[in-house]
């Protein structure tokens, strides 16, 4: 026979209280950039602290569904994904950094620089505008800062607190963030059109153009490590202008020229070409999911490329101008789509769902999973998030329902076994629960779920107080009549009075 014990009744109420006395952090673990890279001097606590010089993917679950602007702020493109830090902040770079809270109220602008913030582990906001270094407080004030005899721009930060500066005169600067000092110059003397790139063994590799595309690599003392010229083409044939050097556990690094020759690249760490690899069509990223080993880039369609060059799959067509991707720690694939918004991709390739937003540029991934575009200013998606990783196994084109892992065999699983259990042998407690929700109209609900979906929605509940998503979605499995291809019932915050779980 089953036990059931009442673990916890809640309220809006006393929840919202206990919340109220505390302070909203990044959840653990601390953002991570991936194996192949350097940690680097960036504040680990935040939401995500660069845009480059790691995998691009967050330690965060997205928001897949039901989708509502929470709030926008009109503004120019300024051309980069937002940064955000720990405490929700969200960082741009549109006519000057702008700093916005979490609800939408504008807080400052720095007007003299223009691009990529980063959020360093001193907690300033280190950024590039003219020929000018800034580091700023997170007050909006300048720190300090260093003038160039050229224009700098995109930069990452090495174990060292370095920070590596790229210059549209081909330069290559390291910067000493602790000392404030300039520490060398490296001339690439070439045309300098990419993002740094800093390897966990310090090395800093460069993507930039002559005649076609060259990968250099740059020891941390400012020597020539070694340099690979990967194509000799010109014109229209250009190096990913704003991309980085991505960079496996191997220590494999990643390019790719855009424009009529969307090449991909794979060269070892010694300098040798692994491979390459010609996708015919306009490509604007290349993001990495260690987990699965697979490279993703974007296109029109979005293609999943194994380490050895080989295409795994490509998905229908998404976009003709795609400008974004990012992965959400569930594996799921963030595109943006151009002219209609956000495209949402399993991690097998299938469009799971779009999200029409009008012209999208660039996308981050906030704590609660919302979504922060900006482009055409700043907005803020909040909605549902319904999968998880455990929703996407590893090695399975074909993921089940986790509610019933053998697809073949839907067993319920409040009955597993459909014989007469052993009325001496009580069942496992702890496994499930009843979750009993009574509505501001008066109408109860319950729910027979796992504990593993209970945790999600008390999780929800906690969040939502704080302002995560207003809806979340129930699974009620084999409790309705269908056929459905989903069974959800979509709960909203504000219309519950109180909660009980009952676990069994």
């Amino acid at each position: 026979m089953r036990f059931k014990k009442s673990i916890s009744l809640l309220t809006g109420f006393t929840i919202a209280l206990t919340l109220l006395g505390g302070t909203s952090h990044a959840a653990t673990p601390n953002f991570e950039q991936g194996s192949g890279y350097s940690v680097g001097g960036y504040d680990l606590e935040a939401v995500q602290p660069t845009n480059f010089n790691w995998t691009r993917k967050s330690r965060f679950d997205a928001i897949d569904g039901n989708f509502i602007e929470k709030w926008s702020i009109l503004g120019t493109n300024g051309g980069y994904p937002a940064v955000i830090s720990k405490d929700g902040t969200i960082y741009t770079s549109s006519s000057g950094i702008n700093a916005t809270s979490p609800q939408g109220s504008p807080l400052w602008t720095f007007k003299d620089a223009t691009n990529q913030p980063v959020i360093g582990s001193d907690g300033l906001i280190y950024a590039t505008g003219g020929n000018t270094f800034y580091a700023i407080n997170p007050d909006g004030t300048l720190n300090w800062k260093i003038t160039f005899n050229g224009s700098v721009r995109e930069f990452a930060i090495d174990n060292g607190n370095v920070a590596y500066l790229g210059s549209n005169s081909g330069n290559l600067y390291a910067i000493n963030l602790a000392t404030q000092k300039l520490e060398w110059t490296y001339a690439l003397k070439d045309s300098y059109n990419s993002h740094p790139t800093v390897s966990s063994d310090g090395t800093i590799y460069v993507q930039h153009s002559n005649s076609g595309l060259r990968l250099s690599a740059i020891n941390p003392s400012g020597t020539l490590k070694w340099s690979k010229q990967l194509n000799q083409v010109s014109g229209n044939q250009n190096p990913l202008r704003r991309g980085s050097p991505l960079i496996d556990k191997d220590g494999n690094i990643y390019v790719m020229s855009t424009g009529d020759d969307s090449t991909i690249y794979s060269v070892n760490s010694a300098g040798d070409l692994n491979w390459t690899l010609k996708l015919d069509r306009t490509a604007s990223g290349l993001i990495l999911d260690e987990k699965r080993n697979i490279i993703y880039a974007a296109t029109s369609v979005l293609t999943a490329i194994s380490p050895d060059g080989t295409v795994k799959w490509e998905s229908d067509k998404v976009s003709l101008t795609p400008s974004s991707i990012i992965l959400d720690s569930s594996g799921m694939i963030y595109l943006s789509n151009g002219v209609h918004g956000v495209s949402l991709i399993t991690p097998e390739g299938k469009i799971h769902s779009t999200f029409n937003l009008g012209t999208t540029e660039y996308i981050s991934i906030a704590e609660n999973g919302d979504l922060v575009i900006t482009g055409a200013g700043v907005k803020v998606i909040t909605g549902t998030n319904d999968l998880h990783e455990s929703d996407f196994p590893i090695g399975t084109e074909n993921p089940t329902d986790p509610e019933y892992p053998n697809p073949e065999d839907p067993t319920d699983p409040e009955n597993p076994n459909p014989g007469t259990p052993d009325p001496g042998t009580p069942d496992p407690v702890g496994d499930r629960a009843i979750l009993v929700l009574t509505l501001s109209n008066g109408t109860v609900k319950e729910y027979d779920l796992s504990m593993a979906e209970v945790q999600r929605f008390i999780k929800w509940y906690e969040t939502r107080a704080v302002g995560g998503p207003i809806t979340f979605a129930i699974n009620k499995h084999s409790n309705n009549i269908g056929p459905f291809k989903q069974r959800q019932d979509y709960i909203i915050y504000d219309k519950i009075i109180t909660f009980e779980v009952n676990e069994y």
